[in-house]
């Protein structure tokens, strides 16, 4: 579950730096842009309205807070009902980590998910290790848009994959 999909936001490329590497680690609480996942208001960062910031690549997109984006991953799921904290998007994919939801919020959000046709080769993981309670749902569409939903140590997000 963990892989390809959420590498770039728990590790691998792209925005390895949130959890702690170079360029982004401010984002969970550095310097900088740390009251982004507990300020009133995230704060006015290039990009966070949704659009691509001119500085990338053609076809790539990051964003910090602000509106859900519309885009071709966007239009095949729900709007969640919380915030974005941050968001990354290729050609291929597009990842978001949530702000401020909770377990309970994040399956009521994968039912969503399954409601939109969500549920082809679905599968699902419910566990509490060492009480740690980790929570993805990930399945496909009829045109093959692959989600990823999570849920652990109190971070959550989504990937949406295209076919």
């Amino acid at each position: 579950m963990f892989g390809d999909g959420l590498s770039g936001l728990l590790g691998g490329d792209g925005l390895s730096g949130l959890l702690g590497g170079d360029g982004l680690s401010g984002i969970l609480g550095g310097d900088g842009i740390s009251g982004m996942l507990g300020g009133d208001e995230p704060p006015d960062i290039p990009g966070g309205n949704g659009l691509p910031d001119p500085g990338f690549a053609e076809g790539l997109f990051e964003q910090f807070g602000g509106d859900w984006p519309e885009n071709d991953f966007t239009k095949q799921i729900p709007k969640p009902d919380f915030g974005l904290t941050v968001g990354d998007m290729t050609d291929s994919e597009f990842s978001v980590l949530f702000q401020g939801a909770t377990i309970e919020q994040i399956k009521d959000y994968v039912e969503k998910v399954k409601a939109t046709g969500f549920t082809v080769n679905a599968s699902t993981e419910d566990e509490n290790i060492m009480g740690i309670v980790i929570y993805s749902y990930e399945a496909k569409n009829s045109a093959g848009y692959k989600v990823e939903v999570f849920s652990a140590m109190g971070m959550a997000g989504l990937t949406v994959t295209k076919p």
